[in-house]
């Protein structure tokens, strides 16, 4: 069995790739960096950039099964990337599901995310939604895996964390249960064989969002300081920066929106985040040392 796993350089991509290594499946990892692709240790690679919509051509051929790990950066730093959700999560990834029609692969996982009604006036959020209704109109088989929140996205507040600064959006009571890459990239491929449409996933732990803002301090071993925003102020705030640089305050949007509502998943993962966040920083120390 020959899986594509597109975006395999990226968090959830390798732990995808690592998976099915594992499982020693054959791998065709897709991705836009040679040099990144190379060091994932599988045999079978190929350079795209779904921007070019020409680069997909063939990627897919003798495939069985395709993997859709790939989108725009989450990032928050990442101002060089200027290219908007729409045009990568959606329109980006149209040339990926016609290359995937056209050599007849038996079976499509793409991820998503939870709670995507909650706050679907987001610009990420209709740009993967838009691309998952796309997937249920060309009559492929598919799984739509959607997980909460990363555990990488609340690990980007730990730099924040030791310069002593944490920001809640609004009152910090809304809950929600983040997962770990490795998790999310478990239930990716097992929806490669089972007959679900949809695996809505979420980690063990369920916090409030204030509870999400003092763990990386404690990670640390230092005393949470955590600031209130209103909601209204952190909104102000990302459409000013959508005018200096819109993907980055179409991010900050999706932020500040995903904050002041519950988004709980059922349990799935086994990874606990106070875990994963002590590992940043014994892991920071030792490429000092």
């Amino acid at each position: 069995m020959t899986v594509a796993v597109a975006g395999a350089t990226g968090a959830l991509g390798r732990e995808v790739v690592d998976l099915l290594a594992g499982q020693r499946r054959r791998v065709r990892a897709l991705g836009r960096s040679a040099e990144r692709l190379s060091r994932l240790g599988v045999a079978e690679t190929r350079v795209i950039d779904l921007l070019r919509p020409g680069t997909v051509a063939g990627v897919c051929d003798g495939v069985d099964a395709l993997i859709v790990c790939s989108g725009a950066s989450m990032k928050l730093g990442g101002w060089r990337e200027r290219t908007g959700f729409q045009e990568i999560d959606y329109l980006g990834h149209l040339g990926l599901l016609a290359e995937a029609r056209r050599a007849g692969v038996g079976r499509l996982v793409v991820v998503s995310l939870a709670g995507a009604l909650k706050v679907r006036a987001c610009e990420y959020v209709r740009a993967h939604e838009r691309f998952v209704r796309a997937v249920e109109a060309a009559g492929v088989s598919h799984c739509v895996v959607r997980p909460t929140g990363f555990f990488r996205t609340f690990a980007a507040l730990a730099p924040l964390a030791r310069r002593g600064i944490g920001v809640v959006i609004g009152a910090g009571h809304f809950r929600t249960n983040p997962i770990h890459e490795g998790d999310v990239a478990q239930a990716c491929v097992e929806a490669m064989g089972n007959e679900e449409r949809q695996m809505v996933i979420g980690g063990p732990e369920v916090f409030t969002r204030e509870r999400l803002a003092e763990l990386p301090f404690e990670a640390l071993g230092r005393v949470p300081r955590v600031w209130r925003t209103p909601g209204w102020v952190a909104a102000a705030g990302s459409a000013a920066l959508g005018w200096v640089h819109p993907r980055m305050g179409a991010l900050a949007r999706f932020g500040a929106a995903a904050s002041e509502v519950d988004l709980v998943a059922p349990v799935y993962g086994t990874r606990r985040l106070g875990d994963y966040l002590r590992s940043i920083p014994a892991a920071a120390g030792r490429r000092q040392v």
